[in-house]
């Protein structure tokens, strides 16, 4: 067994962009949740293009789901996204990032904000059932298919 004394840094490979985000702790159903998503990039000039796309049953309400931003070293750029959804469940808004820089080269970035909609445990039963047969209306219910051979 190898022992080191210091720590050995590895280097993720892709756009040199970092991202943060603060929002909405959890969301009820129909209600909605302001994320703001924060770029920090470390390049001297180019553009920084990012889009969002949500998860299936989660909206973005945001005017747009695509942004650019004019890159200068150390900069951070914030942009903000309106999102809902109508059931409760985990979501996650995606975002792709690009990096164009003056030259043509291009490096991308990806990151995922998670979003808590209303009662998690009783999506994820709801979930799990439907993969199981068919949940009738009130959830109360599973009807699946069944053969029966008598001998």
């Amino acid at each position: 067994m190898k022992e080191t004394s210091k720590a050995e840094k590895t280097i993720k490979p892709g756009a040199a962009v970092s991202f943060t985000h603060s929002g909405p702790k959890e969301l009820q159903p129909g209600q909605y949740g302001k994320v703001l998503l924060s770029a920090a990039e470390e390049y001297d000039s180019g553009t920084l293009h990012l889009t969002a796309q949500p998860d299936e049953g989660l909206r973005l309400v945001s005017e747009t789901a695509e942004t650019s931003f004019t890159m200068s070293a150390g900069r951070v750029h914030e942009w903000e996204l309106d999102v809902t959804a109508a059931t409760d469940g985990v979501y996650y808004l995606n975002v792709f990032a690009n990096a164009k820089l003056a030259d043509g080269t291009e490096y991308l970035r990806s990151y995922a904000v998670q979003i808590l909609v209303g009662d998690v445990t009783q999506a994820d039963i709801r979930n799990s059932m439907k993969a199981n047969g068919n949940l009738s209306e009130d959830g109360k219910t599973i009807a699946m298919e069944a053969e029966e051979t008598i001998q």
